[in-house]
């Protein structure tokens, strides 16, 4: 499954990193990546970072992107913040983050 990650990987144009805030981890696909060609599929291109909570600590982007800097990746201004991610089961969704949403989705293009 990591080789097909790779290749695929490698004909991708952007990625989107979504990862559970938790506080001082990193999600292990980050460790990862070095491993599975670094910059050389994954640097370069630009990035989204999505984090989602159950509460809210609009600061976790910031170690996922210097994590990512580690492999040379590009991340977009603009980082999603979901807190309290059971508004999404209910379809209630927070115009504040449809916006943000929208503005990084933009950026990643």
């Amino acid at each position: 499954p990591l080789v097909r990650l790779m290749e695929l990987s490698a004909s991708c144009d952007a990625f989107c990193l979504a990862a559970p805030d938790a506080e001082g981890d990193s999600p292990e696909v980050l460790e990862l990546l070095p491993q599975l060609g670094g910059a050389e599929v994954f640097g370069y291109k630009p990035w989204a970072i999505c984090v989602y909570s159950s509460f809210s600590n609009p600061r976790r982007h910031l170690s996922l992107r210097d994590a990512l800097t580690k492999i040379n990746a590009v991340t977009v201004p603009e980082a999603l913040h979901i807190p309290g991610v059971q508004q999404l089961r209910r379809n209630a969704v927070d115009p504040a983050v449809e916006q943000s949403c929208s503005r990084m989705l933009d950026q990643l293009e």
